[in-house]
């Protein structure tokens, strides 16, 4: 578990810890659809690799409803095995597209996506990465809250 602590106003005590649960590695190929076994929660990030065109690999997730969630996707691995164009979409588990991103700045300025929603209901969701048209290659998904909270605020 890793953690990032801001610097301190008193040299001893932080003003705020975000702590990153967990890196979650794809096991094989993960199914595209949501009969997927890979499984992560919210704060952790996904690995993994789009292996063959028109591949996707999809991660379960639960959301709560009303909430606001921020998802990121970019290739990892340099310009020879990372992923060049990823695309994120959201599904809930009856199926409907509830996010999509492709490319955060359009015209090839910055072709990482991201998506940022509120989950209507509270149950499973359905992260679907993919490569725009025929890319292949590694990929991070990166998952939280829109909400940052203070762990421990220094007596003043």
């Amino acid at each position: 578990m890793s953690v990032f602590t801001p610097p301190f106003i008193d040299g001893a005590t932080p003003i705020i810890s975000l702590m990153k649960q967990a890196t979650i590695v794809e096991s094989g190929d993960a199914l595209g659809g949501m009969g997927t076994t890979e499984t992560i929660a919210v704060g952790d990030r996904f690995d993994g690799n789009i292996g063959a065109a028109f591949d996707q690999d999809w991660v379960r997730i639960q959301l709560e409803g009303g909430q606001r969630y921020v998802f990121t996707m970019f290739g990892t691995g340099g310009a020879l095995t990372g992923l060049g164009d990823p695309e994120l979409r959201v599904v809930n588990s009856n199926g409907p597209l509830v996010a999509f991103n492709d490319d955060i700045v359009g015209g090839y300025i910055n072709l990482m996506s991201a998506v940022s929603f509120v989950a209507q209901t509270t149950g499973t969701y359905y992260i679907d990465a993919r490569g725009n048209l025929l890319e292949t290659g590694t990929y991070t998904i990166q998952t939280a809250t829109d909400e940052f909270t203070t762990t421990r605020w220094p007596a003043i």
